[in-house]
């Protein structure tokens, strides 16, 4: 992806991922855009749950903590945290 800051192809890209369980491409491409916007929530979102399925626990609860640092509300973080919490 020649832009890492188009965001339809990122969510075509993450919805793919998730589809075929196939999370490299992806995780390296949301990390790529979280470099240059650290507080948009859904990419963090997307990012712990793809380290999450990556088997990559404390990325994901990285992720997930800065997410619930800016939002204690947002949908699905608490049960992503505590399915990451099991798992570590």
């Amino acid at each position: 992806m020649k832009n890492p800051e188009n965001m339809n192809a990122l969510f075509g890209l993450n919805a793919a991922s998730f589809a075929t369980g196939k999370f490299d491409k992806i995780s390296l491409r949301i990390e790529e855009y979280l470099e240059l916007h650290p507080a948009n929530l859904n990419m963090l979102f997307n990012a712990s749950g793809i380290n999450y399925e990556l088997g990559n626990y404390e990325k994901a609860e990285e992720y997930i903590e800065r997410l619930l640092l800016f939002d204690e509300e947002f949908s699905g973080a608490k049960e992503l945290k505590e399915k990451i919490i099991i798992k570590r």
